[in-house]
């Protein structure tokens, strides 16, 4: 099954998969799991993601989860 995201400007989002960090024209997003997160940095992002995955760990539970 895909999700994407098409907005007005033509940019396409697709937020099937598990999180990962792409950068467009005009940011940086974390994209997965059926969400789209604009963030404001790669660090950042990947801080997200880090912290995403140290829940779902702690908590016992895949990544689709908690987001």
């Amino acid at each position: 099954m895909s999700s994407t995201l098409k907005f007005s400007d033509g940019e396409e989002f697709d937020v099937t998969g598990p999180l990962r960090l792409e950068k467009r024209y005009d940011g940086w997003y974390v994209l997965g799991n059926n969400r789209m997160i604009p963030v404001d940095s790669e660090e950042h992002g990947l801080e997200i993601i880090k912290h995403t995955q140290q829940l779902n760990n702690f908590y016992g539970q895949n990544e689709r989860t908690i987001c």
